[in-house]
């Protein structure tokens, strides 16, 4: 008899896995840390099970997504920047298989930097994305970051060829946030600057809020540009509890339904200085609002 009892509970918790919490396209709100939360925005229904994969690190089969791993190096070169590290630059590579590319050892997902040529080749320039169409013609040598790793790659002329490069403000990378899923884009560049930032100092920037926010890193200048489906991410920010929702300057938020009771502060900034200037005149405290009061 408890067998049996024991199999119904068991068959009744995996089909309640299999019902959707949320159907059709919705905004949703998922913790970076305790007090940091990434809005992203789903076009169809979600289950259970698939959220429990997701925040295990499990990436669903049929995702090709590449925007969110980009925008994660971005946000760590940008997070380097702004506290005085030297800066940094790459290409973020998509390599498809049995291509001159993969052959000559670059694989889906590596940072190449400092390209350089062979003697007699008097290709190099200060911009990476001109050496990268470069190494068609010359043989070239690299560095490259994979796997929480740099290290040097010699490459044969044309090594370019089956693979895509796409500019990043660093050339390395942690690994990107095992609860971020398929359907986080480029808009979680502004939250994962501010996540890297408080990883790199002492103490808190969220101590005395929860934070949510969206914005597309400009990797020209280290501002952040406006996002589409806002709407849905406010109402997200709403469900989650926010107390405050970071946006760009130039997002236009005429089409947000904003209640009293909603219980969240709007703040419009145009880097991740002004983001932190305001977490910590709310008290936050952060090693860096000792130095913001200072100065």
């Amino acid at each position: 008899m408890r067998r049996k009892i024991t199999i119904v509970l068991i068959t009744f918790a995996s089909l309640a896995l299999l019902i959707p919490t949320e159907y059709g396209m919705h905004g949703e709100a998922t913790a970076l840390t305790k007090n940091l939360e990434i809005l992203s925005v789903r076009d169809k229904s979600v289950n259970n099970l698939i959220l429990l994969l997701e925040k295990t690190g499990y990436k669903v089969p049929g995702d090709k997504s590449t925007d969110r791993y980009i925008e994660n190096a971005d946000a760590y070169g940008l997070a380097r920047r702004y506290l005085g590290y030297q800066k940094t630059e790459g290409l973020y590579l998509t390599v498809k298989k049995n291509t001159k590319s993969f052959n000559a050892g670059l694989r889906n997902g590596d940072i190449i930097s400092n390209i350089t040529f062979e003697k007699g080749c008097n290709l190099t320039s200060g911009n990476i994305n001109k050496n990268w169409v470069s190494t068609y013609a010359c043989r070239s040598s690299g560095t490259i970051f994979r796997d929480g790793k740099l290290f040097k790659i010699h490459l044969p002329r044309r090594a370019a060829e089956g693979a895509v490069g796409l500019r990043v403000i660093s050339n390395s990378s942690p690994a990107t946030p095992k609860v971020i899923n398929q359907d986080t884009g480029l808009s979680a560049g502004l939250i994962l600057t501010l996540y890297y930032v408080d990883m790199l100092t002492p103490g808190s920037l969220f101590s005395k809020d929860k934070v949510s926010g969206s914005g597309v890193i400009d990797p020209i200048n280290g501002s952040f540009t406006e996002v589409a489906a806002l709407n849905y991410k406010y109402k997200a920010a709403v469900k989650s509890k926010s107390t405050i929702l970071f946006l760009t300057r130039r997002q236009d938020i005429s089409e947000l339904r904003i209640e009293k009771s909603d219980g969240v502060r709007i703040e419009k900034i145009e880097n991740i200085n002004d983001a932190i200037k305001i977490l910590c005149n709310r008290g936050a405290d952060d090693k860096l609002c000792l130095k913001n009061a200072k100065e």
